[in-house]
C-alpha cells in the first residue's frame, strides 16, 4: 500500500488525476496523458503497475462507470503477435462477450492494441493512438489506465 500511495502522489505531482479506483483486488489510476501504446505500458510497469486488464464484463463495465466520460485509455490489450487473437498482457486470452470494436471496419489489421471506450466497451488502434482514416471518434487516445494489485 505504501508504494501505491506514493506512485499516487507522483501522478499528482506530474499532474495526473489523483483519483484512484478502487475494484476488488486491484486499484486503477487514469493517466490522463497522450502516449503510444507502448509508451503507456512502459509507464506503467515504471509506476509499479501495468496496463488494466479486465477479468469480466462486469469489471470492465465498472472502470468504465467510474473514469472520465468522452475519454479512451489504453488498456492492456494486444494482437500484435497473432492478428484477431486478443490477449490481455497476463496472456489471457479476450473472452468472446469483450470482443466489441476490436475488429469493426477496415484497416483493422493495422490496429493490435486495446483501448476502454468510457461511452461503453473496447476498441483497438495502432501504437501511435491516431484515429482510423475514414473512422468517427476521438482524433487520439486520450491516456492509459493503471493497475495495481494488492
Amino acid at each position: 500500500m505504501k508504494k501505491l500511495t506514493a506512485v499516487l502522489l507522483g501522478l499528482v505531482l506530474a499532474g495526473c488525476s489523483s483519483s484512484s479506483i478502487q475494484y476488488q483486488n486491484s486499484t486503477y489510476q487514469y493517466v490522463a496523458k497522450r502516449t503510444s501504446w507502448h509508451e503507456a505500458k512502459a509507464e506503467a510497469e515504471k509506476l509499479g503497475g501495468r496496463l488494466a486488464i479486465f477479468e469480466t464484463v462486469e469489471e470492465l463495465m465498472y472502470l468504465e462507470s467510474q473514469i472520465p466520460r468522452r475519454r479512451i485509455a489504453w488498456v492492456g490489450l494486444t494482437d500484435e503477435k497473432v492478428e484477431g487473437d486478443w490477449t490481455w498482457l497476463n496472456g489471457t486470452r479476450l473472452s468472446a462477450n469483450m470482443r466489441d470494436r476490436l475488429e469493426r471496419g477496415r484497416g483493422h489489421e493495422f490496429r493490435d492494441y486495446g483501448y476502454i471506450l468510457l461511452q461503453g466497451g473496447l476498441g483497438s488502434r495502432a501504437d501511435n493512438g491516431e484515429l482510423p482514416r475514414g473512422a468517427h471518434g476521438r482524433p487520439q487516445v486520450d491516456g492509459f489506465v493503471v493497475e495495481f494489485e494488492q
